[in-house]
């Protein structure tokens, strides 16, 4: 096990001396199991010389080191276990454990242990170990049973550890401890976990060191376990401390002795926390609204998916502001806003964040059981879900595509560069659609999600369900040639003004089809498209293609702010599913009125401009806004209607008016909203 505590890169060319055969991959987290795999895609091998590595030894400066181990030091029993003492069961040594060496950033990230324990040990330099390993003479020993015995409270407490570091934080990590014993030349590797109140010790390997099948077996397995707690179980203790649901980097062969002999900490946080999918369906049917955009009508047009809302942590959108500084100046909270601010906000139409949305339906069908399950459908049974799914992948609005064309889109959204790879051109099945709403900040957003499923992920799709036979679109030598990047995607990308703002209230949303090419069959590929909704289409079908979508909604692949260019009109597709811009475009701006269901913390009225006003001259935004109150050109829920048709109440007039007052010039800008 010298290679779980010893470097795995070369301190010359950063590169990495070995890779396991048998490479551990996340089974819970779509994003985190595609990152990984995309790092270790472009990993190379280590080739440099003897003499190069020794030099590099030699000028090293002290310990980089990912992992750390003890030699029989005593296991303190959990605060939980303090009665064990009592009872006589003394604390056991155990020959050694591995766990997280103290690198600077988890420095920064570990709790005070009087808070939340992260150390087995009494000086609490080694955190969160993972591995234990036992070894007894072949003579006299008292066998295996006497050594899970032995070692059976030590992995109980370091179970605990990880146990409640998920607790606190509520972010899963799925609690897991190795255990190796061996007997003389008899070996043994145990999984550790936790079922529900119980803690198991599994069984899973064991093997004589004479065979040498048995002896390549356990390296292998070592390997293994070396490669899982790089790539797995590190990042997810490093996220689970910082109580975010992305993937931490530390210190890496990459970022290493770049310019200097100094680590770079590195982290990448391209999404926001995401919650358990029961939670964050709750919070999305509970805080969202349709809003018509037609006065007259005087009434909200009740749908629970129409604005879904992202909780934030306040840094995603400070990561993405760059650009043009007219869109973007009341787009950050201040630390102490003026009163104004904390009811009213200004935002632009062109000012767009876009998002890119994977979901990977698993192949394990253990897995694709708990996605089914973290649904919440009101259908009993994941059997009747299988079908459903089956059937959303089956029908005409499903494409046959390659990951590298899905990614090749991804590009075209957010400018995430991909490089393609072989594996990448196997076929899946995906439905890919689009989406654009206001969310609760006033941000417009436009999103595009994929729903992605390999062909042994439909094979064990059908398999749940009773299906029998091979689904044609997914043939192992089909190699579809279909291009998602198209001018289609590139109107949906750059449309502006009044139809930006008329697609997010209207909460568009667009999938993409294939069209049947006109050219003799086989000359040339089919054509894809975004083609708006059936009208009024509302099945269970589209309840779960929903659902699967907004389960990803909080954990883009990726994302990118920027303010999109004036002049661009809507495409026909999108028009068709969003109502006329024409009194928006009289005045060149909108003032919307939050619904009740929205937040506290959402400003109550945001003034959208649609036009090149620039958001930093106050005196011109403020006879805008003059101008909107002028025509009515407001846009509120029926039930907060005012007195005599009014869209506002005599209050809100008020706040109006005095708002208008402040953007001119007239009142101070620290004076209250209200009179």
């Amino acid at each position: 096990m010298a290679k779980v505590a010893g470097y795995n890169f070369s301190r010359t060319c950063r590169k990495r001396f070995w890779e396991a055969d048998f490479q551990a991959t996340p089974t819970d987290w779509a994003t985190a199991s595609e990152y990984l795999r995309r790092r270790r895609a472009i990993r190379e091998p280590c080739i440099c010389s003897t003499d190069e590595r020794m030099a590099a030894d030699i000028l090293d400066p002290g310990s980089g080191l990912l992992f750390s181990d003890r030699l029989q030091t005593t296991v303190l029993h959990h605060p939980e276990d303090q009665l064990l003492s009592q009872r006589g069961v003394r604390e056991r040594q155990p020959d050694r454990i591995f766990g997280l060496e103290h690198t600077r950033v988890l420095k920064q990230l570990l709790p005070d242990p009087e808070v939340l324990r992260h150390s087995p040990f009494k000086d609490g330099h080694l955190s969160y170990p993972f591995l234990i390993i036992e070894a007894k003479s072949e003579k006299g020993s008292p066998g295996f049973q006497s050594v899970e015995r032995q070692s059976a409270f030590p992995i109980r407490t370091l179970l605990k550890l990880q146990l409640d570091l998920q607790t606190v934080r509520n972010v899963p990590i799925s609690p897991l401890v190795w255990f190796m014993a061996n007997q003389g030349d008899e070996w043994r590797v145990y999984a550790c976990i936790v079922d529900g109140a119980k803690y198991r010790i599994i069984d899973i390997w064991h093997g004589c060191m004479l065979s040498l099948d048995s002896t390549l077996q356990l390296l292998l397995i070592a390997d293994y376990i070396c490669d899982w707690a790089r790539d797995i179980f590190r990042p997810n203790i490093l996220r689970c401390l910082s109580g975010r649901d992305d993937i931490l980097r530390d210190e890496t062969p990459a970022s290493a002795y770049r310019d200097s002999f100094d680590f770079t900490n590195m982290a990448l946080s391209t999404s926001q926390p995401d919650d358990s999918t029961a939670r964050n369906l709750n919070s999305i049917t509970r805080r969202t609204h349709s809003l018509s955009l037609d006065p007259s009508l005087g009434s909200i047009l009740t749908n629970p998916y129409s604005l879904p809302y992202e909780e934030s942590d306040g840094s995603s959108d400070k990561a993405l502001c760059e650009g043009d500084y007219r869109c973007l100046q009341f787009s950050q909270a201040e630390g102490n806003p003026v009163p104004w601010k904390q009811h009213a906000t200004i935002r632009h139409s062109n000012l767009i964040l876009f998002s890119f949305h994977i979901l990977s339906i698993p192949e394990d069908p253990s897995q694709i059981i708990k996605i089914l399950e973290s649904l919440s459908r009101s259908e009993p049974g994941p059997p009747t879900t299988c079908e459903d799914l089956l059937e959303l992948l089956d029908d005409d609005q499903s494409i046959t595509v390659t990951m590298n064309a899905v990614y090749q889109l991804e590009t075209a959204w957010t400018g995430r560069a991909h490089k393609p790879t072989a594996l990448g051109d196997f076929p899946v099945r995906a439905r890919v659609l689009f989406h654009t709403y206001l969310r609760e900040d006033w941000q417009i957003i436009r999103e595009i999600h994929c729903i992605a499923a390999s062909r042994f992920a439909v094979l064990a799709l059908m398999q749940m369900a009773g299906h029998h036979g091979r689904p044609s679109y997914l043939s192992p030598g089909l190699m579809p040639s279909i291009t998602l990047e198209t001018e289609n995607l590139r109107a949906l990308r750059c449309f502006s003004g009044s139809a930006s703002l008329a697609g997010a209230l209207s909460a568009a949303y667009l999938r993409l089809a294939t069209e049947p090419s006109p050219s003799p069959a086989g000359t040339n590929p089919p054509s894809v498209v975004f083609q708006p909704l059936n009208e009024n289409e509302n099945s269970p079908l589209f309840d779960l293609e929903k659902k699967l979508t907004y389960k990803q909604t909080s954990n883009p692949t990726s994302s990118k702010q920027e303010t999109v260019s004036d002049g661009f009109a809507a495409p026909a597709e999108l028009k068709r599913c969003s109502v006329p811009t024409r009194k928006m475009d009289r005045t060149g701006a909108v003032l919307i009125k939050k619904p009740l269901s929205w937040s506290a913390d959402s400003p109550a009225f945001c003034l959208m401009i649609l036009d090149d006003v620039p958001l930093t001259d106050l005196p011109r935004l403020g006879q805008r806004l003059s101008e909107v109150c002028a025509a009515q050109n407001i846009y509120v829920t029926g039930a907060e209607r005012g007195n005599d048709g009014h869209p506002l109440s005599d209050v809100d007039q008020i706040g109006i008016l005095r708002w208008i007052e402040i953007l001119s010039g007239r009142l101070s800008e620290d004076s209250p909203w209200e009179m």
